[in-house]
């Protein structure tokens, strides 16, 4: 496995205790249950390319309180890979409430008509399925961030349909874009 979830009494995950931020700041992970569907996204700094590098989210769930999560992890090389906790969790009284999963993330871009080419922006843009714990139904949802790790919720994208027969009335999932 290239990333497993963070468990405190496991020895094979004993060392990612003493595992510090690249700030130097020593990291306060919270123990997991699984990791699962991962996501990685390039990190591509063309001003400066030794800032380049790989964002990986999975989804997992939280041992203390089982709240279903998006956890990250960085590497340089797409190989070795560090967890750096969880980036995204259920908020009381949102649409994801019961949990947030499986998730697609990309570094956001804008379009050049003239060359037709797309060109890197700032800040990333992340798709993701969070539950309703009023209805138990998914809705794919968008979150926004400019470090890739600090994530602002922006709400429901694709919502269930309206109409009990309608193809998605029991739920949408599984989020993901193609530029």
């Amino acid at each position: 496995a290239c990333v497993s979830p963070y468990d405190a009494s496991d020895p094979n995950t004993q060392e990612l205790a003493s595992l510090r931020d690249d700030n130097g700041k020593l990291l306060n992970l919270e123990e997991e249950l699984y990791c699962g569907w991962p996501e990685v996204v390039p990190i591509i700094d063309e001003k400066k390319p030794e800032n380049s590098g790989f964002f990986m989210y999975y989804s997992t769930m939280t041992k203390r309180d089982k709240a279903k999560s998006i956890g990250c992890a960085v590497s340089e090389d797409g190989f070795r890979w560090d967890p750096r906790g969880i980036c995204l969790r259920p908020d009381e009284g949102t649409m994801d409430a019961g949990g947030v999963a499986r998730c697609n993330a990309f570094q956001n871009a804008v379009y050049d008509e003239a060359t037709e080419s797309w060109a890197n922006a700032k800040g990333y843009t992340m798709l993701y399925e969070g539950v309703s714990k009023e209805d138990n139904k998914h809705r794919v949802m968008m979150a926004e961030s400019m470090d890739g790790r600090k994530w602002t919720k922006k709400g429901v994208v694709f919502d269930v349909g309206a109409d009990d027969e309608a193809w998605d009335s029991q739920g949408v999932g599984s989020p993901h874009i193609l530029r």
